[in-house]
């Protein structure tokens, strides 16, 4: 089971037959947003290792912080992870720090965004 950090970059699984797809012009192609790399490879780990006790998300995009807080409510009912934390930041103005808001998910777990 991996631990610590581990690294993943969009491209690193589009060719695997199961990743994500979009309808297009011509069909199906590979969805190439980074919520659907994002959340392939955090699926696709916990299925080839079991379950994980803690699963942890960084991003600053608002609507993909109400993407994965329901990815992880299904993993926390699955029984898949025990704690999933969504990290997520807000990039700093000129001459500012970033702000990073720590949420940590439960089944419970029902926020709406003010930001």
């Amino acid at each position: 089971m991996p631990t610590g950090h581990e690294e993943y970059y969009v491209g690193d699984h589009t060719e695997e037959p199961d990743f994500p797809t979009v309808n297009g012009k011509k069909g199906p192609i590979k969805d190439g947003s980074t919520f659907a790399h994002k959340s392939y490879v955090v699926t696709k780990l916990v299925e080839q290792n079991g379950s994980f006790e803690t699963v942890e998300i960084w991003d600053d995009r608002k609507d993909h912080i109400e993407m994965f807080k329901a990815l992880a409510q299904r993993l926390l009912k699955e029984g898949k992870v025990q704690n999933f934390v969504i990290h997520q930041v807000y990039p700093p103005y000129a001459g500012a720090k970033a702000n990073i808001v720590h949420m940590p998910i439960t089944l419970d777990t029902s926020w709406r965004s003010n930001h």
